[in-house]
């Protein structure tokens, strides 16, 4: 990589530099900047020259970034940051015509129990904003917002946090299954067991753990929101948050009763970079992150005892 001084460098690249980081594509940094294909491969092509390095190159039917472009991702995404809260201070944010996308780093069960409510209620208010969800931790990096539980949350003291919602694990079954009801611990852990699988011990299982409780599963996945959708039909139970199962759930096609073991409540938590904490736009989706939280009722869903035919679903 050429040593240059800042004199001879085109500050106008650093969006397209961005953006070409954040999607790993030409085309996906095309429309996040709003511009055409060939402005965005000249763009590219610049940064190539600039650094000495072709910083994006073909890996199968995607591309991936050079070890040089990697090293660039944090030093980029702070430099970005501090122009726009530099510049963002004099530039009213106007969400209803804004062209702009936010990239959110969480979990799917975040996703389908907070941001699709949220997506429905921008569509009007916000046409021209576009949220961009990224599985987490893998995408932490390059997201405006990180939404997690706050246990894991703590692991993290250098971001700024706001509470968004507190939700509580319910077993969950089949609407069909009244062996749920009133059940004990010894006749939990003989019942058919589906749960998430991830790389290491999930926060349900580090507190089963600590009771002295462990479940070998009947059936593991690893998306969260296929867990109650898995229940159905099967004699398969689950503990579920709450908030998902009542999101996946609105008519009651499941059943839920409380846990036979005490359970800690799942706190959620939105993390950001404290420099992102004066920008008007950040702030603005912080504000909607925080609205949608509190719309949540992470309580008791009550106990669902009917059976009911999705739409589509064969008679």
């Amino acid at each position: 990589m050429r040593a240059t001084s800042l004199a001879g460098v085109d500050l106008n690249l650093l969006p397209a530099l961005d953006a070409l980081l954040t999607e790993r594509s030409v085309s996906g940094a095309a429309r996040r900047c709003s511009v055409g294909q060939p402005a965005m491969s000249g763009s590219l092509a610049r940064l190539r020259a600039h650094f000495d390095d072709p910083l994006l190159v073909r890996r199968g039917r995607g591309s991936t970034l050079t070890p040089v472009a990697e090293g660039l991702v944090g030093p980029v995404r702070d430099a970005v940051a501090g122009v726009e809260a530099v510049l963002g201070r004099a530039v009213a944010f106007d969400p209803a015509r804004t062209e702009r996308t936010f990239t959110v780093a969480t979990s799917d069960y975040v996703a389908v129990a907070l941001l699709r409510p949220l997506l429905a209620d921008l569509a009007g208010r916000a046409p021209g904003v576009r949220l961009r969800i990224r599985p987490s931790p893998a995408g932490d990096d390059l997201a405006d917002v990180v939404v997690r539980p706050a246990e894991i949350a703590r692991e993290d003291a250098r971001r700024a946090r706001a509470t968004l919602w507190t939700d509580h694990f319910r077993l969950t079954a089949d609407a069909a299954n009244a062996a749920i009801d009133d059940v004990d611990v010894a006749r939990f852990l003989t019942m058919p067991y589906a749960t998430v699988a991830t790389p290491g011990r999930t926060l349900l299982e580090r507190q089963l753990a600590e009771q002295g409780l462990e479940r070998r599963p009947d059936v593991t996945t690893e998306a969260f929101a296929a867990v109650p959708l898995l229940l159905r039909g099967t004699p398969l139970v689950a503990l579920v948050p709450g908030c998902l199962v009542r999101a996946l759930d609105p008519h009651g096609a499941l059943r839920t009763a409380a846990p036979p073991i005490p359970l800690r409540p799942l706190a959620m938590v939105m993390v950001w970079d404290p420099r992102l904490t004066a920008d008007p736009a950040h702030a603005w989706l912080r504000e909607q992150l925080l609205t949608a939280g509190a719309a949540i009722d992470g309580g008791d869903v009550g106990h669902r005892r009917q059976p009911f035919d999705l739409p589509g679903d064969p008679a």
